[in-house]
């Protein structure tokens, strides 16, 4: 296992950290790291989108597409309501109402 040098003060506040929760300084290192690591992604992103929306055009082809997405999503949410489903839903339907088994009434 690698050693790193941390300095005094920080040893010791994950000494007491991990005192204080019951875990190993490694794990509660392990987690400071991967917090961090979100924490930049999550920072980077936003400078990214913030860097989106500063251009009109790029923000207007953005918006284009999320509008694109949303109706996608929206026939993949719901099947049924789409140009396709409903012409399914008719065919379904067709053969149903044909089915004699079906029929509940007394035509005699």
């Amino acid at each position: 296992m690698p050693t790193i040098r941390i300095s005094e003060p920080t040893r010791e506040a994950l000494w007491k950290l991990a005192e204080e929760s019951a875990e190993s300084m490694q794990a509660l290192l392990e987690k400071a790291v991967q917090a961090y690591r979100r924490q930049r992604f999550l920072e980077e992103t936003n400078r990214a989108f913030d860097a989106l929306k500063a251009s009109e055009q790029a923000w207007k082809g953005e918006q284009a597409e999320r509008e694109a997405w949303d109706v996608t999503l929206a026939d993949l949410a719901n099947p049924w309501t789409s140009p396709e489903g409903l012409l399914l839903q008719q065919d379904v339907l067709a053969l149903v109402w044909d089915d004699p088994a079906l029929d509940v009434y007394d035509h005699a």
